[in-house]
């Protein structure tokens, strides 16, 4: 059970898929997502010690393969285009909000 916690707590990468678990295809534990047709996996919901050899196999050298972890918990292998789109938004708007205060200070210093 240490490996299935290191690799969800240490190893993946938050996603920010907004595909409710309930409107998706598939089993208690592995479900197909309509939108990116990704396959999504509720480790939670695994016997632990299929979990375990579940992520063995997935990610047999893990510094190599990186799980993405939705909001919810749940983990992809790979990113899905309308994630990976909205974290590229959301440093394009964290870069225009820097921008935008370093004028501004840099405007109230003259």
């Amino acid at each position: 059970m240490r490996y299935v916690r290191y690799c969800l707590d240490v190893l993946t990468k938050p996603t920010p898929c907004a595909v409710p678990w309930d409107l998706m295809e598939g089993t208690e534990c592995a479900r197909t997502c309509p939108m990116c047709d990704k396959q999504v996996f509720d480790v939670a919901e695994m016997d632990p010690l299929y979990a375990d050899d579940f992520l063995r196999e997935h990610m047999p050298e893990p510094p190599r393969l990186t799980l993405r972890r939705r909001p919810d918990g749940r983990v992809l292998e790979e990113e899905c285009k309308a994630g990976a789109r909205q974290r590229v938004m959301n440093r394009i708007g964290m870069g225009l909000v820097a921008v935008a205060v370093a004028a501004a200070t840099f405007a109230a210093l003259r």
